[in-house]
């Protein structure tokens, strides 16, 4: 935040009668503390290094005025400081606001819980002598009524830091937050209508878990057998099929074999030469013996005359 020197002279003597002599809070004391380098920037005026030599000098409870007075020792004029001192410390209390609301809100948060559980004790009712008989009230039920969240939920305090940043400055603290969580009991989840529906854990394998856990291995039992017989089966039917067409590839053969001995039967061994012209019955005729009786073109050596009969000449020609 950059003021020119203009506006602050305006409001110089607003700044001035607003200054208070109260002593800061602690938070806020600490807040201008860590902000002393950027002071000077704000105020738009002042040595930052006199600045600070002279606000480590006052005491730990001090107030705006004694800000105001080291911004006059570090150069500024007596409205420019009143005016600066103010602006330093509006901003750390509007950030000490934020923090005391979170902190009041997360306060609150914590307290409906105990708030709704909590149940009045009924107080004791005199008992008259002579009661009075008063008619029954009939009274009814939503039946849309549902549970409360808080049911399923459990509060816990945790300890954590709580950081806030100023001009590039953090600052931190220690604080402590309430943590919401699921009963370690329960299961929690979130149903369509974005409430919050949760039910008992079961950890440990009861009855009916029992009873599932049976069924179901029972099932996987039974497919892993009906697979196992529908592979053997099929195996099976391989094998026939198979040992058929062996079966059918033999008997094939065995009937081509049979039908080629039949036609080799019905061949004769051998076949009568046809008869040389004018039966001449030398060898370089091409008959039967001639010259000496011998086989051949030539002079033959004691074979068969031509005029003597063909010993294969009355054989049956088939």
């Amino acid at each position: 935040m950059h003021l020119s020197p203009s506006v602050l002279l305006g409001l110089a003597p607003l700044a001035a009668a607003a200054a208070a002599t109260t002593p800061f809070s602690e938070w806020t004391a600490l807040c201008i503390r860590s902000q002393t380098p950027t002071i000077t920037d704000l105020a738009r005026c002042g040595d930052p290094t006199e600045f600070a030599e002279c606000l480590n000098k006052v005491p730990e409870s001090f107030s705006s005025e004694d800000v105001a007075s080291c911004l006059a020792v570090s150069g500024c004029s007596d409205d420019l400081a009143a005016v600066g001192a103010q602006t330093i410390v509006d901003l750390c209390e509007s950030v000490q606001d934020l923090r005391k609301r979170d902190d009041d809100e997360d306060e609150k948060r914590a307290a409906e819980p105990r708030q709704k559980w909590e149940t009045p004790q009924p107080t004791p009712r005199a008992v008259s002598p002579n009661p009075v008989v008063a008619p029954r009230q009939e009274t009814t039920t939503s039946a849309s009524a549902k549970p409360s969240d808080d049911a399923c939920y459990s509060t816990s305090v945790i300890s954590t830091k709580l950081c806030s940043m100023v001009d590039s400055h953090i600052t931190c603290s220690d604080t402590t937050i309430n943590k919401i969580s699921c009963r370690k009991e329960l299961l929690c989840r979130i149903n369509a209508q974005g409430g919050t529906a949760c039910m008992e854990r079961v950890d440990s394998l009861d009855t009916g878990g029992i009873i599932v856990s049976i069924v179901f291995g029972s099932a996987i039992a039974i497919a892993l057998g009906l697979l196992i017989f529908c592979c053997c089966r099929e195996r099976r039917q391989h094998k026939k099929l198979a040992a058929k067409a062996e079966a059918a590839a033999i008997a094939k053969a065995s009937s081509v074999g049979k039908r080629a001995r039949n036609v080799s039967d019905r061949q004769p061994l051998m076949t009568q030469a046809p008869p040389s012209p004018g039966g001449s019955n030398s060898g370089a005729a091409g008959g039967y013996g001639g010259g000496a009786g011998g086989y051949g073109p030539d002079a033959g050596h004691g074979g068969y005359d031509a005029q003597q009969p063909n010993p294969f000449g009355d054989q049956t020609r088939y």
